[in-house]
């Protein structure tokens, strides 16, 4: 129900003509979660997969010899922040402990905390919280309620500059929800600096070409 506006959809003047419309939450919430997880092994660690695979096929690659010159870093160990705790946010979770990553959820319903807690993860009760230290974030909140008033969602740019750098150095962003939890801005100036070394997005995030 969140895309109604988008192309893919027909627009808001309804172009794309007429279809049944329901929520499922839940259906795809495990393979959201997969992909979440791809993306982070994707970046992490940053190997030259082409570059190896080259030297491989040209079989110029000694694993005993040549294998120094791309360390690798463990994921395990490392902390994730995850914004949300629905039916996506729970699923990264899992994944998460079974990768032994300290993982740090932050949900606004503070009467989930004891279970978040039972469940072996830490609560944090701000996203600022959520995300100091941690080498990844990954966002499942939804865009929230708008606000009559201004045309804003709650949620829209609750990622931004402030949040950003709370982050460990060269941390990873991952968005497999709505573009507007972004400041695209202040994510554009944390990759350019380096404190973020990759952003996995899969969310309307360049309205601006």
């Amino acid at each position: 129900t969140g895309n109604m506006e988008s192309s893919s959809w027909g627009g808001g003047g309804g172009k794309g003509g007429i279809a049944p419309l329901m929520n499922t939450p839940s259906f795809n919430s495990r393979a959201t979660a997969q992909m979440v997880f791809k993306a982070l092994l994707k970046t992490s660690p940053d190997l030259n997969v082409a570059m190896l695979h080259k030297l491989v096929k040209e079989e110029n690659f000694d694993t005993g010899k040549q294998l120094k010159e791309f360390p690798t870093e463990k994921i395990e160990g490392k902390r994730i922040g995850i914004l949300g705790y629905g039916n996506i946010g729970r699923e990264v979770a899992k994944i998460a402990q079974v990768f032994n990553m300290k993982v740090v959820v932050h949900e606004v319903m503070q009467n989930q905390k004891k279970w978040i807690e039972s469940e072996g993860l830490i609560y944090a009760d701000t996203i600022e919280e959520a995300a100091k230290g941690s080498d990844f974030i990954s966002i499942h909140t939804g865009l929230g309620t708008p606000d009559l008033n201004t045309g804003k969602f709650a949620n829209e740019s609750i990622i931004g500059e402030k949040v950003l750098n709370l982050l460990n150095e060269g941390a990873v962003v991952i968005n497999y929800d709505r573009g507007e939890l972004i400041d695209v801005k202040a994510l554009d100036r944390a990759l350019s600096s380096g404190k973020i070394r990759y952003a996995a997005i899969d969310a309307d995030i360049f309205k601006n070409p």
